[in-house]
């Protein structure tokens, strides 16, 4: 079984009742298996949703395990949840062996696999789905001072469309397209989300793309601070754009998830889980029976909004390109799969 200590510039390690040793001390366990999570922003969403993944399959040496004050984890696992630049980084990063799984757009996991779009020079044939997780939702932040009501308001505006490296990126593009705003008719900037979040706040910015699950940690803290808006996405253009894209869905925002801001109809595209065609089947099997295991829903609705969501049924759901072995393992042999 694949074994990794790496370095990382943040982590998350998920420490459990019954852990008497530190992580200086498991590093040099050679029972321990570690297990990197390529995420997104520390501010989003992935970031948040794949600590609590790496909860819920990390069982160190000396933890309980799957029983009274324990849970159903992969026995001798530590998983790390690492920041990134979004789903295009994490998809670039896992096939070059930089994490053993990403949380990614279900259209870049799609295009990755394919070849298309930024992946047109280097396919990916070799990802594969662990689970389909939830659904993501468009967020078009606005300053309320920018007098931006809709999409087609942003004509003439400094707008952000995140960065290539980000799932946001072409999502945004392929918005603005579809209203009929060109580069040249709006001040498009490629910033990150924590970049555009700065200088919103500080006026030199008038909107921001933003694909993550809500609630967003980071669009909350600015929408505490007031002076912020989340820009509705509706139209005979979502209409039309749906119809070309099929990843994109409806989603609404409900009122009060940010402080101030009332209910957002938008879109919203899949976040899946993925890892690589060669990663071992037994322990990718073991980590999708943790992840379903019964013990887990609990852990998962406690700690984020949209880990609620993440359920059984919908595990498969949007999904358009094989699934691992380990997994399609599990999910046969539990009834999710004739």
């Amino acid at each position: 079984m694949f074994r990794a200590v790496v370095i990382v510039s943040r982590i998350a390690l998920v420490c459990f009742a019954g852990l008497t040793t530190g992580f200086a001390a498991m590093a040099q366990d050679p029972e321990v298996d570690y297990f990197r999570i390529g995420t997104g922003s520390p501010a989003g969403t992935y970031f948040e949703v794949g600590e609590l993944l790496g909860g819920v399959i990390s069982v160190p040496p000396g933890a309980a395990s799957c029983g009274p004050g324990g849970h159903c984890g992969v026995k001798g696992m530590i998983a790390l949840a690492k920041d990134s630049a979004g789903s295009v980084a994490n998809i670039s990063g896992i096939a070059a062996g930089q994490y053993d799984s990403v949380l990614a757009q279900a259209n870049v996991v799609e295009a990755a696999f394919f070849g298309r779009g930024p992946f047109i020079d280097e396919p990916h044939p070799n990802i594969r789905v662990i689970a389909s997780l939830y659904t993501e939702s468009v967020h078009l932040v606005v300053s309320k001072d920018a007098a931006i009501s809709s999409v087609v308001d942003l004509k003439g505006k400094r707008v952000s469309v995140d960065t290539a490296q980000s799932g946001t990126y072409g999502d945004a593009l392929l918005i603005l397209d579809a209203f009929g705003i060109g580069r040249d008719q709006a001040e498009v900037v490629e910033l990150d989300y924590e970049q555009a979040s700065d200088r919103l706040a500080a006026g030199e910015l008038d909107a921001y793309f933003l694909v993550t699950g809500f609630p967003s940690s980071g669009v909350a803290a600015l929408a505490a601070k007031g002076g912020v808006d989340i820009v509705p996405i509706t139209g005979e253009p979502v209409a039309t754009l749906r119809k070309q894209q099929g990843y994109f869905v409806k989603s609404t925002i409900p009122a009060g998830t940010y402080e101030g801001i009332g209910e957002v109809t938008t879109l919203g595209i899949g976040a899946q889980w993925i890892t690589r065609a060669d990663h071992d089947e037994q322990r990718v099997y073991e980590i999708a029976r943790a992840l379903w295991h019964p013990t887990t829903r609990e852990m998962l609705a406690k700690g984020h909004e949209r880990a609620k969501d993440i359920q059984v049924e919908a595990a498969l759901q949007g999904v358009t390109i094989p699934i691992h072995a380990g997994a399609l393992r599990y999910y046969l042999e539990a009834g999710f799969l004739e």
